[in-house]
Order: structure tokens, then C-alpha cells, then sequence
């Protein structure tokens, strides 16, 4: 089996302060990040 990280359209509209905020998007992101660049270590692509 094998595992996916799926990061869809992060974009800066759902951030505070701007158009259509969500609760946690910054949490969201910041948590996105990390994957990215801990998968990125690994030579997951």
C-alpha cells in the first residue's frame, strides 16, 4: 500500500483579513508546510 499527502489550493482568501476566512487555516497551512518539507527529507517524490 502506499501513502499520499494531499494539499489542495491553500489560498490566501481563507487567511484573516481577507475575503472568506476560516477558523484554523493558519494552523491548516503551517501543518501543510511541515509535511511538505518532512516528506521533502524523506525523497518522498
Amino acid at each position: 500500500m502506499r501513502t499520499a499527502l494531499i494539499i489542495i489550493d491553500i489560498q490566501n482568501d481563507y487567511f484573516e483579513g481577507d475575503a472568506s476566512p476560516l477558523v484554523g487555516s493558519l494552523k491548516a497551512s503551517l501543518n501543510a508546510k511541515n509535511y511538505w518539507n518532512i516528506l521533502g527529507k524523506i525523497h518522498f517524490w
